[in-house]
């Protein structure tokens, strides 16, 4: 699949070309002078999720900057 790729990221006039790559395929894809520059996640969800998901993040960030805030308050020692 390399070999198919690299003449396309060639003739666009393409320096570096970014991939996904699995940490066992580090040593395979070297011997072609592919290198991990950065590892990275990959999240999945189910589209009908993400909704409540978010909703459940935006509570959560709320709540941790609620109990900063009353943290830094100068009448939280009294």
């Amino acid at each position: 699949m390399l070999s198919a790729i690299v003449p396309i990221y060639r003739q666009a006039g393409r320096l570096k070309a970014v991939g996904v790559m699995s940490p066992e395929e580090q040593a395979e894809n070297a011997e072609f002078g592919i290198r991990l520059v950065q590892p990275w996640m990959c999240w999945t969800f189910d589209s009908r999720l993400v909704p409540c998901f978010c909703e459940h993040v935006d509570r959560l960030f709320d709540a941790l900057n609620a109990r900063r805030k009353r943290s830094e308050s100068p009448y939280s020692e009294l």
